[in-house]
């Protein structure tokens, strides 16, 4: 350097207009409440006060108090000024997110204070950062400018909230911000409408931390009101509506789960699966649905299911996925509030939403659809029953139909002799009626269950004359048409008796010869265990793909 030039030191920061354009990346108050219960929870607080109290301005204030450790004043300078973490060493719930400053200007264009105490400290540290100074001043960018750092006593506190606060702890902080903007909220009735809002679509506070707040680690209060979780799985509907799957092998239906992304990293995580439903339907006509990004089980985002498959039999699925924050951090971009906009990965390392899709799609969808399928044939609407009921019966119509062919096969029938013997699906000429089975002559009826034996054997006999009157088949032998009812259960002896009752009884006069009927039950289940037992085959499978 010359001589002549003279050494000066340049102030590198950005300008202030920089802040009012990160407190736009914030989608919402939620968010930007939820920065200072981070920081309160960082701070080893388990009991955090959310409050909004009216003010001389006509306006209202937002307090964010907790019992956590507090900061001594030296740190206090030191973390309003850098942003760095209250909790040092550990994984913290404050993530590459804003600060409290881009927070506090989403919310008021006044300013905040920030009022800490540690358990050794004999006064209250205080802080003030001046947005609408800030503001006026866009160009500026000597940030020290726009703070005030104090000591204060406990009973030179003037505001009632604040010294009401630690008058009753001996640590703790507790943050004011001043004059909650209009475009925030229109009102104060407006504000505590949307924080305890129970739209489970809306990422309010309840549900950003319903896992922290049902685990008890953290108990968190709005205007002196305890929140509850609030979400998919705490919606505290009847089973069918908002359903946990799995829940009966592990506890709360969370799976656990060890990852292995790049070479070196081995990190624990869990993920669970719950099915959202109406009163009239299972909502599995439908391909909505979405994964949920939880960090160190506070949600930090919400995607559509549409990136890992848009089966119908999945319905309205949420699947909640809770990793460790070293992982996360390291995989996916976070944006200006901590949510995650895309599941892209953030290096070439590791592409989560692929490993994702194929472990849910290999595992866990099949099981998934066939509680789907059940549930809605015994808790859905009666659209629901009949598509589940329909789609069993042609199961075990087609599986009973490929025993049959098999065992004919193994006599030495060609194909045209089984083709001849064995007819799936017949029609009965003149008729739109359709037998399930024909097998040498006789008739099968194909029932998952029998939970109405007059119905069920009401359909058999509504068949007889009109395959008495089909010549093209040989279904009456010795004045009697013999017709197999086949069902999916066990038989019962209500349903036997009935049957013996309509064969001692029916007949059916046919160009004045009565034919009589003979009605023999087969249990699948009992008879032929291993096509209920088998496991869908591929083809079922697409067929349970298609089923509409």
């Amino acid at each position: 350097m010359p001589n002549n030039m003279k050494e000066t030191e340049v102030n590198m920061a950005p300008e202030f207009h920089t802040l009012k354009m990160q407190s736009q990346g914030i989608n919402s108050i939620h968010s930007a409440v939820s920065e200072f219960i981070d920081n309160s929870m960082d701070a080893n607080a388990d009991h955090i006060y959310i409050k909004s109290v009216n003010n001389k301005q006509g306006k209202f204030d937002l307090f964010i108090s907790d019992n956590g450790d507090g900061m001594t004043y030296e740190k206090l300078i030191t973390i309003s000024k850098v942003g760095a973490s209250r909790k040092e060493g550990q994984a913290n719930f404050g993530c590459r997110g804003v600060g409290q400053k881009n927070a506090a200007c989403k919310l008021s264009k006044t300013g905040y204070e920030v009022y800490t105490k540690t358990e050794n400290c004999n006064k209250i540290n205080y802080s003030k950062f001046d947005i609408d100074d800030c503001l006026n001043r866009q160009t500026d960018n000597d940030w020290n400018s726009l703070y005030a750092f104090e000591e204060k006593e406990l009973d030179g506190l003037k505001d009632e909230e604040v010294y009401d606060h630690f008058k009753h702890h001996s640590k703790g902080t507790i943050v004011k911000i001043s004059c909650i903007l209009r475009a925030a909220a229109k009102s104060k009735k407006d504000f505590d409408k949307k924080v305890t809002s129970s739209e489970v679509n809306i990422r309010t506070i309840s549900k950003i931390y319903r896992h922290l707040i049902y685990q008890d680690k953290v108990s968190l209060f709005y205007n002196d009101s305890k929140l509850k979780p609030k979400g998919h799985g705490f919606e505290h509907k009847v089973p069918y509506q908002d359903f946990v799957f799995f829940s009966d092998m592990h506890k709360d239906g969370w799976i656990e789960h060890t990852i292995h992304p790049w070479t070196g990293g081995v990190f624990d995580c869990r993920f669970r699966f719950i099915r959202v439903a109406s009163k009239s339907t299972l909502g599995t006509n439908s391909s909505k649905g979405g994964l949920e990004i939880l960090r160190l089980s506070r949600e930090v985002t919400g995607k559509t299911l549409s990136r890992f498959d848009k089966n119908y039999d999945l319905g309205h699925l949420i699947i909640e996925y809770d990793a460790e924050a070293e992982f996360l951090d390291e995989c996916l971009i976070s944006n200006g509030d901590k949510t995650i906009n895309s599941l892209a990965p953030a290096t070439d390392k590791f592409d989560l939403g692929s490993y994702l899709g194929k472990l849910f799609k290999k595992k866990y969808y099949p099981k998934i659809i066939a509680i789907n399928r059940e549930d809605s044939f015994e808790k859905g609407s009666k659209a629901d029953q009949k598509n589940y009921w329909n789609h069993q019966e042609s199961i075990l119509r087609d599986r009973l139909y490929q025993t049959f062919k098999n065992s004919l096969t193994l006599l030495g029938q060609s194909e045209d002799e089984v083709s001849d013997q064995l007819t799936k699906e017949y029609k009965i000429p003149g008729t739109e009626f359709r037998l399930d089975l024909v097998c040498n002559d006789i008739p099968y009826e194909v029932k998952v269950s029998h939970n109405d034996p007059t119905k069920s054997v009401g359909q058999v006999l509504s068949y007889i004359p009109w395959i008495v009157k089909d010549k093209t088949r040989n279904f009456v032998k010795n004045g009697k048409v013999k017709f197999v009812l086949a069902i999916g259960s066990k038989e019962t002896s209500s349903l036997k008796k009935h049957i013996k009752m309509i064969n001692d009884s029916y007949f059916v006069k046919i160009d004045d010869e009565l034919i009589g009927v003979n009605i023999v039950l087969h249990s699948i289940a009992e008879k032929n265990k291993d096509i209920i037992d088998a496991p869908l085959s591929l083809e079922e499978k697409n067929k349970s793909k298609n089923l509409s």
